[in-house]
């Protein structure tokens, strides 16, 4: 057997003349490889036997093998007459073509693996020649009609076997070889058929092509579509270099585009408003796939739009509910237009990525998406968000407040903090103190019916007095009492064992609300914990409680602000509120300067006491400055103070809402 480097084909194309000519067929009447016709004449004509001519072209195979580099020459010895066609060939030496396939080599079918002979139908050796079939007698070129397999181990794929064998030929016909008694036979070296070449090398390919139309996504990627239909092209553009499939429907057809992402498409999703779009077949031919998978278009349309594809129409069942599980992701892109989410999500199907569309403020991500964003192991930001992003993510993914988010009152989810006021030590100053913690709790049930009546969440919650406005100056001479820390801790630890948050209310004499503030920053590390600030109980130089009503500057309020919002960063916590007591203007000077980060939720409580008609009219005016928007709002009610009190009905009643309410 004589076999060149398949990979040498300037040496392959220059003899390919000689190698056509020269099949083994032991045919007496052949042409002379090298080009003599007059090299072999009809045994008749000159009385040379086939035995002789067989000598004479393996002599001429010797000759050809001179001529070729990289080549391994076996030729076999010959076989009794009683020995069947079909052998175990003996191990064949491997050579390494220049172009880097090994014959032999992994990923194709083994050159030593048993072969056998055909039983009804020979196929002639031929090249991998894939120029045609000039200088070839086609007649000999018979496959087997059921070949044995050889399975590859590397791809999968199965190669076919294909023993040579020699033949006698008469023209114009092809006829099986057969042995003569007293004659010997050689037998052409079992090998792979060039059909089964080719079949492994386009298997190769496939897997190949599989790999590189991969998707893959940069942490780099930027996505600046407007809309969803140019959101699908762009990801497109920027993810797949090719695709062995691709999905299509019109950007509005939600069904189909769950059909589609259940069908577990392998490549991008294209979203048209027309299978004509010039846009749509300009993406197709890029991308080359071999399937065109369509949901949500009649069959006439297809044919008259994607007939130069090979496509496909997915039924889509309008009636089926669409999917609203939440999954896990170890790793999940955030994105800053709703738009991008469906065509990188459709992506995030294939290779395993979750994808969520934020804003600026990522404590306003629905706690559906927050926890998709929690649970992962890794977060990518696919857009500039700024640089207080990662500290936002840090809050993102840590403590919730009781009853579950990060915001107070963000949207879709209308909470409204329900509270007992007091001192744990007295029952002089609020009801609070009237009972332990635990009976507190119970108590609060009762007070917050009917402040769930418009569909609001209640968040019970302890309104504790931690410095308490004193009459004399104390030993500090700031004319403020503060709790013990130890007095307050069984409150807080019990209050965080039933979701219940605590607001620590401040009443700070001569002293400062910041000052004040940071006595209790071991409790305000807690993630159920707020504060409140009383300028009622704020005092001048030489002033003294109950011979005027205090008053504090915007500016006071934005030292406490600004420490309040580092402690949250710092410490990954949920937002906090921060409440403002007020009842006269003056209380607050500069309200409209108060500052109000997303860290808290600042909110102004209307605390007077007195007819209700007197309280109505104190709500509306601090209601109705131009600042107003800027906050949140809160009531209280007093039990003794108060005639009549408000009602649940009518607390709910006022504008702006009452999202704070309190009972004295």
């Amino acid at each position: 057997m004589l076999t060149c480097n398949e990979g040498n084909k300037r040496q392959r194309n220059a003899t390919n003349n000689r190698v056509r000519s020269v099949r083994v067929l032991l045919d007496c009447r052949k042409e002379d490889p090298l080009g003599n016709p007059e090299w072999l004449k009809p045994k008749r004509e000159q009385g040379l036997s086939c035995r002789a001519s067989r000598l004479g072209v393996v002599a001429a195979f010797l000759l050809l093998a001179m001529s070729c580099t990289n080549t391994t020459v076996r030729v076999n010895a010959p076989v009794e007459p009683s020995t069947p066609l079909t052998t175990e060939p003996q191990s064949l030496q491997t050579e390494v073509p220049s172009d880097g396939e090994a014959v032999g080599a992994p990923g194709q079918a083994s050159a030593t693996a048993p072969q056998q002979a055909p039983t009804t139908a020979q196929t002639a050796l031929t090249t991998d020649d894939d120029e045609g079939t000039a200088g070839h007698d086609t007649s000999q070129v018979v496959t087997e009609p059921n070949p044995p397999t050889t399975p590859d181990p590397n791809t999968g794929t199965s190669s076919t076997p294909v023993a040579a064998t020699p033949a006698t030929s008469t023209p114009g016909t092809s006829t099986p070889a057969t042995s003569t008694p007293g004659t010997s036979t050689p037998t052409a070296t079992p090998t792979k058929s060039s059909v089964a070449v080719r079949e492994t090398e386009k298997q190769t390919d496939r897997s190949a092509n599989d790999q590189s139309c991969t998707a893959q996504v940069s942490d780099n990627l930027r996505l600046s579509a407007a809309n969803l239909r140019l959101a699908s092209f762009e990801v497109s553009a920027a993810v797949y270099g090719c695709a062995l499939e691709v999905a299509i429907a019109h950007p509005s057809d939600i069904a189909a585009i769950a059909a589609l992402k259940a069908h577990g498409i392998s490549g991008p999703l294209l979203l048209a408003e027309s299978l004509l779009a010039s846009e749509l077949h300009t993406e197709l031919t890029r991308l080359g796939p071999n399937r065109v998978v369509v949901a949500g278009y009649d069959a006439q349309t297809l044919n008259n739009s994607l007939s130069g594809f090979n496509f496909e129409s997915l039924q889509v069942d309008r009636q089926a509910p669409l999917p609203n599980a939440t999954v896990s992701y170890d790793i999940v892109y955030l994105v800053d237009n709703s738009a991008h989410v469906v065509p990188l999500a459709f992506v995030g199907e294939q290779l395993g990525f979750g994808v969520v569309a934020v804003g600026n403020d990522l404590g306003l991500v629905p706690s559906k998406n927050r926890k998709i964003i929690g649970d992962a192991s890794r977060v990518v930001l696919l857009a500039d968000f700024g640089g207080h992003v990662r500290q936002q993510l840090r809050n993102l993914r840590g403590l919730e407040l009781p009853g579950g988010g990060l915001r107070l009152f963000e949207p879709g989810h209308n909470r409204r903090l329900v509270a007992m006021y007091g001192n744990p030590l007295t029952r002089s100053l609020g009801v609070l103190g009237e009972q332990g913690a635990e009976a507190s709790i119970v108590r609060l049930r009762t007070i917050a019916e009917g402040y769930d009546a418009d569909g609001a969440t209640v968040l019970p919650t302890f309104e504790i007095i931690a410095t308490v406005a004193s009459a004399s100056a104390g030993r500090d001479g700031d004319y403020s009492n503060e709790t013990a820390l130890d007095v307050i801790r069984p409150w807080i630890e019990i209050a965080a064992a039933n979701d219940v948050y605590v607001v620590l209310d401040l009443q700070p004499g001569r002293s400062d609300f910041l000052s004040q503030a940071k006595i209790y920053e071991e409790f305000l590390r807690q993630p159920h914990v707020g504060l409140a600030l009383d300028p009622e109980w704020r005092l001048k130089p030489h002033q003294r409680h109950l011979r005027q009503i205090g008053t504090v500057d915007a500016a006071e309020i934005n030292q406490v602000v600004d420490w309040l919002a580092a402690l949250v960063r710092r410490e990954a916590l949920p937002q906090k509120l921060l409440v403002l007591h007020q009842f006269k203007l003056a209380m607050i000077t500069n309200r409209h300067l108060v500052k109000t980060p997303a860290e808290l939720a600042v909110l102004i409580h209307m605390d007077g006491q007195g007819p209700l008609s007197t309280k109505y009219s104190t709500w509306n005016t601090l209601t109705s400055q131009p600042d107003a928007d800027r906050f949140y709002w809160g009531w209280k009610n007093f039990y003794d103070e108060d005639f009549p009190r408000a009602r649940a009905d009518q607390v709910l009643g006022l504008t702006p809402k009452s999202v704070f309410v309190s009972y004295q």
